[in-house]
């Protein structure tokens, strides 16, 4: 019964990611490509009304409430047996062991497969917002994508210990967040826009527990990074050393740039600017008391040409 059946299995999405690393080398540089040209590119397609086509809301609600669902599902296949995991073999273990029936073997690593591969559609969420915008998306979101997708790539090809904890917390906030986002493209953002502090909030905290993950591993197997052994069969937390220095240095940025957007977003007002009426105002006096003072000046100039002249018909 659906969502607990192997679509895929994940040995087999593992051997394609590793058999065709390139084609995630095309599609970051396309994705990049399309945030450079796709603001002009659509602009001269659709000119630059502001209001938003049906379609494109349509599209954009579709797709949102797909992703929502999907990382539903995934959430309710890989986050039980996790749990179950890490209540019976504790934290060490469940970060460092191999687990195959995590990763790759029956349903749970379908659904991890599913997961690693789901990066790829994910750029998708751009065109819809350069579409959209018709204008560069912030940094925060097109670099989110191309680094999140290159780790995932890598660490499920490699074979990453700490995949499955990575993938039920960011399926789980996933389902959340896109879900928010199709409710927005329906046109009730005034409604849910009380709750965007909250997905930010989890989105950093999600990345708080990537940090943790991450330095973990790192400093579990530094010894033996140091001592040249790389297999992670053989590393007493089974993270390759390529992955880990990844791994520190994402989750880090993203730590930094998502606290950094909620503090300006939720807690640091920006300085109000000035209201344009008041400057025109403030102009138009000026240019106002200016003509006065050029009138006086002509008036003075005026009478005393007159009294000049009438002086000299006098005498």
């Amino acid at each position: 019964m659906f969502p607990w059946v192997i679509l895929w299995s994940g040995t087999d999405i593992r051997t394609w990611m590793m058999d065709n690393v390139d084609i995630c080398a095309v599609l970051c540089f396309s994705y990049l490509g399309m945030i450079r040209y796709g603001p002009w590119l659509f602009t001269k397609l659709l000119g630059s009304g502001t209001e938003d086509p049906a379609w494109l809301r349509f599209s954009m609600i579709i797709w949102n409430l797909f992703l929502s669902a999907f990382s539903f599902f995934g959430m309710i296949v890989i986050v039980p047996p996790l749990a179950k995991t890490f209540w019976e073999k504790g934290w060490h273990d469940t970060l460092c062991l191999n687990n195959e029936a995590l990763l790759y073997t029956g349903t749970v690593g379908s659904w991890m497969g599913l997961f690693a591969f789901s990066k790829t559609f994910e750029l998708i969420d751009t065109l819809w917002l350069v579409i959209q915008k018709k204008k560069l998306p912030p940094f925060l979101h097109w670099y989110h994508h191309v680094s999140v997708l290159t780790f995932a790539w890598m660490s499920y090809g490699v074979g990453n210990s700490t995949m499955a904890i990575f993938a039920a917390m960011n399926i789980t906030v996933h389902a959340i967040m896109y879900f928010y986002f199709a409710i927005c493209a329906m046109g009730l953002k005034k409604l849910v826009r009380p709750f965007a502090p909250f997905i930010t909030s989890i989105q950093i905290l999600q990345m708080v527990g990537g940090s943790a993950v991450t330095f973990y591993s790192f400093i579990v197997n530094f010894s033996s990074y140091q001592a040249g052994i790389n297999d992670v069969n053989k590393l007493p937390c089974g993270v390759a050393k390529a992955t880990s220095r990844y791994g520190c240095l994402m989750y880090l940025s993203y730590l930094y740039l998502f606290s950094e957007m909620f503090v300006k977003s939720y807690i640091k007002k920006p300085a109000p600017r000035p209201r344009k009426d008041k400057a025109l105002r403030f102009i138009f006096f000026c240019l106002f008391n200016t003509v006065l003072k050029i009138r006086k000046r002509s008036d003075r100039t005026l009478k005393s040409n007159l009294s000049n002249h009438l002086f000299l018909n006098i005498y």
